[in-house]
């Protein structure tokens, strides 16, 4: 993508949040802004890739290039229901984060590590 593509794309995504931000932490993202897609955790909510990607203020083409994808292969992750692990992971990293897995039993969670 070249630069004033990317530029573009970036500034597309600003408008849409309302101008630029800076997001260091949850308390910095606007959560109202985000779709919720199904009931969650206890203590939370499950939310799409799109939404959080959105709220984030990244576009698909600043992940694709952080994650070392294709710009299509984000929107494809994006849109499906199952993928890897590893993905999931490339992508939470590029958003700056980490994916967290949990499993559930007998009413308690147990966090794994990936």
């Amino acid at each position: 993508m070249g630069a004033t593509a990317k530029t573009t794309a970036k500034t597309t995504a600003k408008k849409k949040l309302g101008g630029e931000r800076d997001v260091t932490g949850p308390e910095d993202i606007d959560w109202s802004r985000v779709k919720v897609i199904g009931r969650g955790l206890k203590k939370g909510r499950r939310f799409s890739l799109r939404a959080l990607r959105t709220v984030l203020g990244k576009t698909q083409a600043e992940i694709a290039e952080t994650a070392e994808m294709a710009q299509g292969d984000v929107s494809r992750l994006e849109a499906q229901e199952d993928m890897k692990l590893s993905t999931l992971t490339r992508y939470a990293a590029a958003l700056g984060g980490r994916a967290e897995v949990t499993i559930a039993v007998g009413g308690r969670r147990y966090l794994i590590d990936v």
